[in-house]
């Protein structure tokens, strides 16, 4: 398109370093929105049914808000700049500015990275988490083998430099698992059965004032 050449042989975003250091600071400001807290801020205070409704869908919104970038990043600048995207949205989430680089543990961050970067690797990587998952019962382990499988997946659709990335996005997620690697040497870890979903988390409780009314103190929701 026209739209295209014009943006690619402008003389500022036609540079390759403005490209991928633009590309970086979208993918890790995506990736630090911290999903969760907000959908919890936003529909704490509905009804019940449609709060817990809200905060199950907080996985499908990690993996749209991965894609976005890296999908964008790789349609407009190639496979490398998408690998770069997809390391930074990952690490923007898993490691999130806004909450003093504490963030999630990056599964479903990861799934929509990789389906950026290749569709079909990001097909793999959910089929072998779902696996693992069945087959282990432990989120922990279903995470690291799908992220471990990915880079072979990658470097077969996408080449070496893809499989390099992996390498890395399976760093940075297993770093975000340290404190589970002890508690499932102890036997502490919990499972998925025993582990609460979203949808099962209590939601924070509502705000209440205190207001003074003729003297006496009166609570207010």
């Amino acid at each position: 398109m026209v739209a295209n050449e014009l943006l690619l042989h402008n003389w500022f975003y036609g540079n390759l370093f403005v490209r991928e250091l633009a590309a970086v600071v979208f993918a890790v400001l995506m990736g630090s929105i911290p999903v969760t807290p907000v959908m919890q801020w936003l529909f704490g205070d509905m009804e019940d049914r449609i709060a817990r409704s809200a905060a199950a869908l907080a996985p499908a919104v990690n993996t749209v808000k991965a894609l976005i970038p890296v999908a964008i990043a790789t349609h407009g600048g190639g496979l490398e700049i998408g690998l770069l995207a997809a390391l930074a949205v990952v690490g923007g989430h898993t490691y999130c500015p806004w909450r003093h680089f504490v963030g999630g543990t990056g599964t479903a961050v990861a799934f929509g990275a990789l389906s950026g970067v290749s569709p079909a690797a990001g097909i793999i990587f959910f089929c072998v988490w779902v696996a693992a998952a069945v087959g282990t019962n432990f989120a922990m382990v279903a995470t690291l083998l799908a992220s471990a499988v990915s880079i072979v997946s990658l470097w077969f659709f996408a080449g070496a430099p893809a499989a390099l990335a992996g390498v890395a996005m399976l760093v940075i997620v297993a770093s975000r698992y340290r404190g589970s690697f002890v508690r499932l040497s102890e036997g502490r870890e919990p499972t998925l059965r025993s582990a609460p979903s979203p949808a099962a988390r209590p939601l924070p409780a509502p705000r209440r004032t205190l207001v003074v009314v003729n003297g006496q103190t009166v609570q207010r929701v």
